[in-house]
């Protein structure tokens, strides 16, 4: 693995980018504006400015040297999302890409239960069904390797959970979270990476630990300054993502495990401030 292409140079795509880059690996992202991929170009990251939401026609050879895409566009209000992500996969077959991995969402489980990979999926609102709908696109596809990554919620750098809430009331205050750290997120794709399945791998990425909303959001505030908030709580089968399969079949091991540590560990921005 020594060339590597990003399709969504956002939040956690830049750190995939810059992750990459230490250790060596060449990095060719896609971002939908040219603004934005001339800007990144000149920070050091080449980017071509692809927008997938319209017709690629017959497409030209975008990556012609890379064997392995991270596909990290997040659905979004304004297009067909599945459609979108059609014209992802047929570029990266039409560009020879024989390992391609896609961050989805753990929201493709229903809201109560404890999932795992194989768990039947049931996606009960608009987003999490574009979400289960792209899926589909990617393990339909003809592709040499693919790997689906289902994310759980997302905190770390510029997203402390403190942020969340700036008003109103905690809703479910008694039931588990289930997040997971950038950190982490990166860290299984690079594990996911650097051992390519022989057919089509799911992996829900999310910490283990899996404290109250209670404890966490309120500590989150705490941790800001910032007054408690009004808790409700709900009598509901609580929700539980587990995210352990990757650590079993591939060794991985989460960074931030216990995601109260990393509130003592971060400063208002999410940024740690222990190397």
């Amino acid at each position: 693995m020594q060339h590597v292409v990003i399709i969504g140079m956002g939040w956690l795509g830049l750190q995939l980018a810059e992750r990459l880059h230490q250790k060596g690996i060449q990095v060719q992202g896609s971002v939908k504006h040219t603004q934005k991929a001339q800007h990144l170009t000149q920070r050091g990251i080449p980017c071509q400015a692809i927008d997938f939401s319209i017709d690629l026609h017959t497409p030209v050879q975008a990556f012609p040297h890379a064997a392995t895409w991270v596909v990290l566009i997040p659905p979004g209000s304004d297009c067909d999302y599945a459609c979108l992500l059609a014209r992802v996969v047929q570029l990266a077959l039409h560009d020879n890409c024989q390992h391609l991995v896609f961050t989805s969402s753990t929201s493709v489980y229903s809201q109560a239960g404890t999932f795992t990979e194989t768990t039947p999926c049931d996606a009960q609102t608009p987003r999490s069904q574009r979400m289960l709908a792209a899926e589909q696109v990617f393990s339909h596809a003809q592709l040499p390797q693919c790997t689906l990554l289902r994310l759980a919620g997302l905190v770390g750098p510029h997203r402390h959970p403190g942020r969340f809430w700036r008003q109103g009331q905690l809703t479910a205050a008694n039931h588990p979270v289930n997040l997971v750290h950038a950190d982490d997120c990166i860290g299984a794709i690079l594990s996911v990476l650097a051992r390519p399945p022989s057919a089509l791998q799911i992996f829900n990425i999310c910490a283990p630990h899996h404290p109250s909303r209670s404890e966490f959001y309120q500590k989150a505030r705490q941790c800001m300054d910032q007054t408690p908030l009004d808790e409700t709580y709900s009598e509901a089968e609580p929700r539980i993502v587990d995210g352990n399969s990757i650590t079993h079949k591939l060794g991985y091991q989460y960074q931030w495990s216990n995601l109260l540590h990393w509130l003592d560990c971060v400063d208002v921005d999410g940024h740690c401030l222990q190397e």
